[in-house]
């Protein structure tokens, strides 16, 4: 496509020249007409083609109060007015040569004379050289044809410096329309502009007489390229070729319900470049050589959507019967043949790489980490196409473990889902360990059978809850008791240093035990056995003892859950101890949850070593 481009726009410029040449030996004389003046001819003309060359349109603000704009917010944006009355224009109109002076009322002021405004024009529009015109709340039923370009222009813009291009705001186009101000090195041409922004433009696939298709916009050497704030409908393509300008603009656009491709090409020698907040339709094609680090590109309006126009150009060129750029190859094209064609394939890498080189440039980490995700996705449809045609272990493999990638690090541009999913793992192999007994619960399965029998003891005796408690503690007491008695018996014998010392250890060893008893004393409520109690204490007294009992059995059930995480944990990270805590099928799984931590902690390690590097 570029090629292609670079091919016959020389020859049409060439052409335009030669037709041009001759009228333009000599000096031009121009006709002075008001705007009033001018669109009232057209509007009387009954020819069905308006054609006029060779003129300059002045504003006269004592006729031309119609194409007066006095509610532009901006030296380059027009305001829309409500109501405003419309007039029509019924020929096609032709105009070569014909230039239309803005004036401005001071420049501070933002008050900008000479816009035609509210007209509808019936038939095409074919502007030759017209070096300055702004359209504002237009309609072009037929669309525009601007080509700005020649030997003409050229002399107009040495007898008037300041002559502008071609800016349209807030108009309709139902037709195909083209841009095309061209300029080359050399022409010190620094004011030429082209504004197209706030417009709609409602696209058809008929055919354009050679640029493709509905909108074809092409600056080369101009100062602003700007296309903003526009909205497209419809079925058909734009095209958007931009060289050696002094600023390029392709931002906010909608293009989202459009039945086609944008195709922005040819992004070279420009200072100033903004391609942001697209919403592209179905596919872009995109060519480029090199950017700078100045430019503005935003991913997210290419991502899942990019075409290298390039190579989709050599690709469709192959077909005799079948044109290039036309779209029934788009959708095959980007579903298959960018991943079999191993050329095309190359050629698609190359420029996200150009994208990622850009991003990296400009330490725009989070779009550098989009591209990559991206050509690793194309590389993974890559390696699935190439097992499919050569299944084998290593095809098999490489496919896997980029499948792996994506799912659980997004191919190392995501540390934390690497840790999101070891924690789903944890949990789960903890579920498993929840219902098998192991070394580390030495109460396990019988827990909460034991504080059953320490509830039925407790109302089946003439004691407080805290005397159960201390009688189920006893073996622990009577071996901290024991202990006393020994270092007691011993204290003539030995230094009064291990009595200085052992009393406080005795006293720690019991504080759990009998802070414990001291507030279970506090709130036992029951005083003597069940079968005592009096018939109307019991409802409330049973309420209190159930809600005690369920708060005792959801402690148990924590610190059997707490248990069987700490146990997951441990065999997820691999640290083992020397032994496998558990027993049975378990034991087995926690050789594989093993392996599994050990693989998805080194992705997780290599995964923040490559971020923190980056």
């Amino acid at each position: 496509m570029v090629s292609f481009f670079r091919k016959i726009l020389p020859c049409f410029l060439l052409v335009l020249g030669l037709s041009s040449g001759p009228a333009f030996a000599q000096d031009i004389e121009y006709e002075e007409f008001s705007y009033s003046e001018f669109f009232q001819m057209m509007e009387d003309s009954k020819d069905s083609v308006f054609t006029y060359e060779n003129a300059i349109i002045s504003f006269n603000p004592e006729t031309d109060s119609a194409f007066i704009n006095d509610l532009n917010d901006g030296l380059f944006t027009y305001s829309i007015q409500k109501n405003a009355p419309q007039r029509t224009i019924k020929p096609e109109i032709r105009l070569t040569n014909v230039h239309f002076f803005e004036q401005m009322e001071g420049f501070s002021d933002l008050i900008s004379n000479g816009v035609i405004q509210h007209y509808v024009f019936e038939k095409k529009v074919s502007l030759r050289h017209c070096g300055e015109i702004t359209f504002n709340q237009c309609t072009f039923k037929a669309g525009i044809d601007a080509v700005a370009n020649g030997p003409g222009l050229q002399h107009a813009i040495k007898a008037y410096p300041d002559l502008d291009g071609i800016k349209i705001y807030n108009s309709t186009f139902y037709d195909a329309s083209r841009f095309f101000p061209s300029f080359f090195p050399g022409d010190n041409i620094t004011t030429l502009i082209i504004v197209l922004r706030n417009n709609i433009f409602y696209l058809n696939d008929k055919e354009d007489e050679s640029f493709g298709r509905n909108v074809f916009i092409y600056g080369r050497g101009t100062f602003n390229n700007v296309f903003e704030d526009n909205q497209l409908y419809g079925k058909g393509r734009i095209f958007f070729v931009s060289e050696n300008n002094q600023l390029t603009s392709f931002t906010n656009n909608q293009l989202d319900s459009v039945i086609a491709e944008v195709i922005i090409t040819d992004l070279i020698g420009i200072n100033q470049l903004t391609i942001t907040k697209n919403a592209f339709g179905p596919y872009v094609q995109l060519a480029i050589d090199e950017l700078s680090a100045k430019y503005k590109i935003g991913w997210d309006q290419f991502a899942g959507k990019l075409i290298s126009n390039q190579d989709f150009g050599e690709y469709g060129s192959r077909f005799e019967n079948i044109p290039f750029n036309d779209e029934n190859l788009l959708a095959p094209y980007y579903d298959s043949i960018r991943v079999v064609d191993q050329e095309v394939y190359r050629g698609e890498n190359a420029i996200r790489g150009i994208l990622y080189n850009h991003y990296t440039a400009t330490f725009d980490h989070e779009n550098k980490n989009a591209v990559y995700v991206e050509i690793k996705n194309l590389e993974t449809e890559r390696l699935k196409y190439l097992y499919d045609t050569n299944p084998n272990f290593d095809n098999f493999f490489t496919l896997q473990i980029n499948r792996f990638l994506k799912v659980f690090s997004l191919y190392g541009t995501r540390p934390a889902r690497a840790i999101i999913f070891s924690v789903y793992v944890i949990l789960a192999f903890a579920l498993i360990y929840l219902f098998f007994p192991n070394s580390w619960d030495k109460h396990g399965k019988n827990r909460i059978m034991n504080r059953y029998r320490f509830f039925t003891k407790y109302m089946n005796q003439d004691a407080g809850m805290h005397d159960v408690y201390l009688e189920e503690q006893q073996k622990e007491l009577l071996e901290a008791e024991d202990f006393k008695v020994y270092m007691q018996n011993a204290e003539k014998y030995i230094p009064r240093f291990f009595i200085a010392t052992a009393m406080p250890l005795y006293k720690w060893a019991v504080s759990g035990t009998r802070l414990s008893a001291s507030l279970l004393k506090r709130v036992d409520i029951m005083k003597g056995t069940w079968q005592d109690l009096p018939t109307h204490q019991r409802f409330w007294k049973s309420v209190l003892l159930i809600g005690a009992f369920i708060i005792s059995v959801l402690y148990d059930l924590l610190i059997k859950i707490l248990n069987a995480i700490m146990l997951s944990i441990n065999t997820f990270t691999t640290l083992g101890f020397g032994e496998i805590p558990i027993k049975g099928l378990p034991r087995y799984l926690a050789i594989i949850q093993g392996f599994i931590g050990w693989f998805m902690l080194t992705i997780f390690s290599v995964s923040l070593i490559s971020q923190l590097l980056n």
